[in-house]
């Protein structure tokens, strides 16, 4: 994934342990005495850094470089070095000195290397994608040149439920194929719930040494699909392996099912899985992911 150059910001952890000793940061030297956070003032700066105009700071926003610049107006305030001296912007006007260049990724987009390609014995299928297939957002660019597909259910391993769906699946240099959610079906606050993001699928996933994830969607139309919509998340980064999402459809068609209803009732009986799993082992695929 490439990564973008950045926009400006501050840490604001850094600028609360000023709140908090603005004169013992100033002069190191002469200690001040001890002194108490003033709740009002905490309150001002709490107030603006988390209002609407800020629209949520994320790195690289009209709100994020607002944030960024009232954090430095408060160090220039409180008369702080900049963190690297050789910089010469202490207390100047711009107050340059207190921001750091870092690179992030801001988006994510379709590059010119997305091909997907199954065969079923002699009968081969190419995908069309944004159609029959997305990359997931956090997915990592790589390729996997005629694959086997395993089906490993949910794709969870839960050391501490004592749960683990690879348990008699070698997934090793395999495409893995899963459902989304877990075993808790539709309870949010199940015993599963944190491992209901793909995210958790696809660590598995690498650590049973898949060369890449598919994750079946969970909406009929593909259209529809969160996870077909390609967007990045700031909070983690890169999967590690290739990440796709596949309409119900196409899946369907793998376990040899002849509906979306019929792969409906598969995924509500458990029971069934191993003889779909043994369907899918016939089938074999080409895939390759690059997104920037």
């Amino acid at each position: 994934m490439k990564k973008l150059k950045p926009c400006l910001f501050v840490l604001t952890a850094i600028y609360l342990l000023g709140l908090l000793a603005p004169a013992g940061l100033a002069q190191q030297a002469k200690p001040a005495p001890s002194k108490g956070p003033d709740a009002a003032l905490l309150r001002q700066h709490v107030t603006y850094l988390a209002s609407d105009e800020l629209e949520g700071r994320s790195p690289g926003s009209t709100g994020g470089n607002k944030a960024a610049a009232y954090i430095a107006q408060q160090f220039d305030r409180l008369k702080l070095s900049c963190a690297t001296p050789d910089l010469k912007c202490k207390h100047s006007k711009v107050r340059s000195g207190y921001f750091q260049e870092l690179p992030f990724v801001a988006a994510v987009e379709l590059a010119k290397n997305n091909s997907f390609g199954v065969a079923l014995g002699e009968a081969q299928k190419s995908l069309a994608v944004r159609e029959h297939w997305m990359p997931i957002g956090y997915s990592s660019n790589g390729a996997a040149s005629n694959a086997k597909l395993v089906f490993v259910g949910y794709g969870i391993t839960a050391a501490e439920l004592k749960h683990d769906d690879y348990a008699s699946v070698n997934a090793r240099d395999k495409i893995v194929v899963v459902f989304t959610g877990t075993p808790d079906g539709d309870n949010p606050h199940g015993q599963f719930g944190r491992y209901a993001d793909s995210r958790w699928k696809a660590i598995a996933a690498k650590d049973h040494g898949a060369k890449a994830l598919i994750v079946i969607a969970n909406t009929e139309k593909f259209g529809d699909e969160r996870l077909a919509q390609l967007r990045y998340d700031q909070t983690s980064g890169e999967a590690g392996i290739p990440v796709i999402v596949v309409s119900r459809q196409i899946a369907a068609s793998w376990f040899g099912l002849a509906s979306v209803g019929k792969l409906s009732e598969l995924e509500k009986t458990p029971a069934n899985w191993t003889g779909a799993g043994t369907r899918l082992g016939d089938v074999t695929a080409t895939l390759s992911v690059e997104i920037t």
